[in-house]
């Protein structure tokens, strides 16, 4: 079972960091645009 929590875990991160990426990316396209 703690086996695969941390597997959970560990995606749960790799989305968040896809998540937090985006929303740079996001920010960027705003500050350019004005």
């Amino acid at each position: 079972m703690s086996h695969q929590t941390t597997q959970i875990q560990s995606y749960e991160q790799g989305n968040l960091q896809i998540l937090f990426l985006t929303i740079i990316v996001q920010k960027d396209k705003l500050l350019r645009r004005s």
